[in-house]
């Protein structure tokens, strides 16, 4: 068994040796000789990392032999390995159930998206020890994500259900959750969060019990405010059409109630500093992140001009457009968890304090897209469109002022509350 694991361990997948950055024919086969102390010399053109490699051995020596040398000038070393009496088994991973007997996760993730792209990378690259839990719809994938998916008209769950189907009860112990997906149904919000505490382990069934408190963050638009996608409303036709004026939204403005984002975001809030499980158990701490449009990574705004303007009359009718990276949304949900006391029970705006106007980016893009981006000519009709509705509307100058544009977000709280600044403002530098 020994000589086997000595053989898995150094003997290549192919005769090649990695030589600089080429793949060069090996001269000859690792080779193995065991005597009677119990130790394998080990001879071979292997590399300084497999030297330190230890599973399953006591002690390495290795020494190099200045009497063969590869045929590239890679000197042959040699390796002395001295046996365990005890090959300690290989553990297998941990299952979701006996997850529950860990620590719990500094952040579950519901719905690893677009977003948690953004937000893990920078987690692994900032954030050492801060360690993340995640789910998709069919779990798996490079984040090993759990399998889950949201059904808040489906009641059933933590009344009888048998534990093994509810899939609360898969989820981790965590200090904080992030709700990346929309929440449209009433009493969603709350159904979500009840069943998650109710699944959580008895004190006699895990040795883990879950944080006193925990904090949650959802992920909203600000569409409910400035009557963008997310907004159901003809008040933004009214504005278009009608006589604009200077509008400057923050986040304590009025939005759209109505808006079934909004009414579920609005009962997250109202779950701030409760128990709804009852005494005994853990207290939430709620907020919600109202995030302006998404930008980033594939989401590129220059390939979208022709779908936002495909006719001169469409275009005059479009006025600002406000938008967040992925990279500030990492940083910023980040900054949220770090002073979430500055953040419970609160209803934030997102953007990167720039207002950009659509005449202006359609203007400058047309429909060069990605792969045009060093154009020498004019790349669709928008351009000459833009010249047109500047004459039509007496408009002087590009970017037309908030005045002009009639709605502009401030997201100024944000950034003064929790001490950032965008990294990835001005878009266009990025596109």
């Amino acid at each position: 068994m020994y000589l086997a694991t000595m053989r898995k361990w150094h003997e290549p997948c192919n005769d090649k040796e990695i030589v600089g950055s080429q793949e060069q024919p090996r001269s000859r086969r690792t080779s193995l000789n065991i005597d009677e102390k119990r130790r394998i010399e080990v001879s071979g053109y292997f590399s300084d990392q497999a030297i330190m490699y230890r599973t399953n051995v006591q002690n390495v020596h290795s020494r190099e032999d200045p009497d063969h040398h590869h045929a590239h000038g890679i000197k042959e070393k040699k390796m002395m390995v001295f046996l365990q009496d005890d090959v300690p088994a290989r553990t297998a991973p941990a299952t979701a159930a006996q997850n529950q007997k860990e620590e719990p996760a500094d952040l579950l993730i519901l719905g690893a998206g677009w977003t948690a792209e953004f937000l893990i990378s920078y987690i692994e690259q900032h954030k050492k020890n801060f360690s993340y839990r995640t789910t998709t719809t069919n779990g798996g994938g490079r984040f090993d994500s759990i399998k889950f998916k949201f059904d808040p008209t489906d009641r059933r769950v933590g009344q009888g259900e048998r534990e093994d189907s509810n899939q609360f009860a898969k989820l981790p112990n965590a200090r904080s959750i992030l709700i990346s997906f929309p929440i449209k149904e009433p009493g969603g919000s709350e159904f979500l969060l009840k069943s998650y505490l109710q699944s959580r382990p008895s004190s006699t069934s895990s040795d883990s019990q879950p944080p006193s408190v925990i904090d949650v963050i959802q992920l909203g638009s600000s569409g409910i405010f400035d009557g963008g996608s997310t907004l159901n409303s003809k008040d933004s036709d009214r504005r278009e059409d009608g006589e604009r004026e200077a509008v400057w939204i923050d986040r304590h403005s009025a939005y759209d109630e109505k808006n079934p984002r909004a009414g579920s975001e609005d009962e997250l809030l109202r779950l701030n500093d409760s128990r709804p499980c009852g005494p005994g158990q853990s207290g939430l701490r709620t907020t919600v992140m109202n995030l302006s449009g998404l930008w980033g990574g594939t989401r590129n705004m220059r390939r979208y001009v022709s779908k936002v303007a495909p006719t001169k009359e469409i275009l005059g009718k479009k006025t600002s457009i406000h938008m967040i990276h992925g990279l500030d949304v990492a940083r910023a949900i980040l900054a949220v968890l770090d002073r979430f006391a500055l953040a419970a029970g609160q209803r934030w705006i997102l953007t990167d304090q720039r207002v950009y106007d659509w005449w202006d980016l359609a203007s400058a893009w047309g429909e060069s897209g990605t792969d045009n981006r060093d154009t020498q000519v004019t790349v669709g009709p928008q351009a000459q469109w833009v010249m047109e509705l500047m004459s039509e509307n007496n408009v002087k100058a590009l970017p037309r002022s908030p005045v002009q544009l009639g709605r502009a977000l401030d997201s100024r709280q944000f950034w003064d509350t929790f001490g950032l600044s965008p990294v990835r403002a001005r878009m266009e530098h990025y596109s």
